[in-house]
């Protein structure tokens, strides 16, 4: 028999211990790019106060990762076993002891791979759903005798109870997919379109960066050294999917970020004039002038003509132009313009609102959308220009006009 199978054949010990490490980096990193959906979520730290510290506006979740093998589920028992002779090290305890700080409200959580059992169900139910639901009365009945402790604030076993969701995710394979998830729906919001490669890479970087985080003594470093800052965080992220949609020559970019290749068609009024009509302005204002005593209609048609796709072409059409069908896409374009021909005098000014809000917030605009807003009986206005900006932290806006 050869040496090489004379392996051990458990996974107590290093193995064990680096598949918990690892579940809970991925833990870190899953919850890290929940900032790219929720706007709240300010910063993650990691192993801080508890496992993992998700810090949002006004209350803090302090989550314990735990992967212990066992093939039951967890039950009470098992939350509340104490090892020192204090009786306030179990599970619990150590939980409801992260509510410390008075300048925030303190919300708990528990994430592990095993299910609860029947107990321990009211757990599972997540806290804004919990009206009307069984289960509570006995659960606190149950924990009340085995922890009789308090927070440093005064919280006991009911509040903790009231604030805690148990979490669970089967593996890390299901917690990688949670989180290419969420890079994937964030760049496809601004339609970038990575290939899994991409994704991968960046999913690496972000568990290599909050390990090193979660590495760092507390002894030597203050807990913003094991924080990820959701302005940092968000910089990096952006700048990590722009590289790798440069470097892939299959990424799609419907709606590109990077407009400084196309002019308005207008030009912005530039508000340094001395002008008593414009001097309570609020907003942006365009026009165009006259170059040479002549006025600019050839630098108007080429404006114009550069942002016509965006306004005839659906996001499907633009997204699948390629050497095989770009003589299809021009004749498909010219079809759409010669069909707009009567409708030239609308035309042209919707378009150049289209431009002046794409280049202006870098928006997202939505094809062939009219919005319907019925101001009186004798009026409904018709905005023909919807727009979404996409806001890396303030909430995304719905901007709309009319032509």
């Amino acid at each position: 028999m050869s040496s090489l199978d004379t392996m051990d054949q458990s996974d107590s010990g290093g193995v064990g211990a680096k598949k918990g490490f690892f579940y809970q980096d991925l833990a870190a990193a899953f919850y890290l790019t929940q900032m790219l959906i929720d706007k709240t979520l300010k910063y993650v730290r990691c192993e801080v106060t508890d496992d993992i510290d998700l810090v949002y506006e006004e209350h803090i979740e302090y989550i314990q990762v735990k992967t212990t093998d066992s093939n039951s589920k967890w039950t009470v028992t098992e939350l509340c076993k104490t090892k020192n002779d204090a009786k306030n090290d179990s599970i619990i305890h150590k939980s409801l002891s992260c509510d410390n700080n008075p300048s925030y409200m303190a919300k708990f959580k528990i994430l592990s791979p095993r299910e609860v059992n029947s107990y321990l169900q009211y757990l599972r139910i997540p806290l804004n759903k919990r009206d009307n639901k069984d289960g509570r009365v006995g659960l606190l009945k149950s924990l009340s005798p085995k922890v009789k402790s308090k927070s440093l604030l005064g919280n006991d076993i009911a509040y903790w109870i009231d604030n805690t969701w148990w979490e669970v995710i089967p593996s890390k394979n299901e917690l990688e997919l949670m989180i290419l998830r969420n890079i994937r729906v964030a760049a496809q919001e601004k339609d970038i379109f990575l290939k899994d490669r991409h994704e991968r890479a960046i999913l690496q970087s972000i568990v290599y960066v909050l390990t090193d985080k979660s590495a760092l003594s507390r002894k030597i470093n203050v807990s913003e050294d094991k924080s990820y800052l959701r302005k940092d965080f968000i910089l990096w992220f952006w700048d990590e999917v722009e590289y790798a949609s440069k470097d892939d020559t299959y990424s799609l970019k419907v709606y590109p970020q990077k407009l400084d290749k196309v002019d308005y068609i207008l030009q912005e009024y530039n508000p340094c004039f001395e002008d008593d009509n414009y001097k309570n302005l609020i907003g942006k204002l365009f026009y165009q002038d006259y170059e040479l005593f002549r006025y600019r209609f050839g630098y108007i048609v080429e404006g114009v003509y550069n942002w016509l796709p965006e306004v005839l072409l659906s996001p499907e059409e633009l997204s699948n132009i390629n050497g095989t069908n770009f003589q299809e896409k021009i004749d498909l374009l010219k079809t759409r313009m010669a069909l707009k021909e009567k409708e030239v005098p609308s035309l042209l000014p919707r378009v150049t609102l289209h431009s002046i809000i794409r280049k202006n917030n870098l928006s997202q605009p939505i094809y062939s959308a009219n919005l319907y807003v019925d101001s009186n009986k004798d009026r409904v206005t018709i905005y023909d220009n919807v727009h979404i900006v996409i806001n890396n932290d303030d909430p995304d806006e719905l901007w709309v006009g009319f032509s």
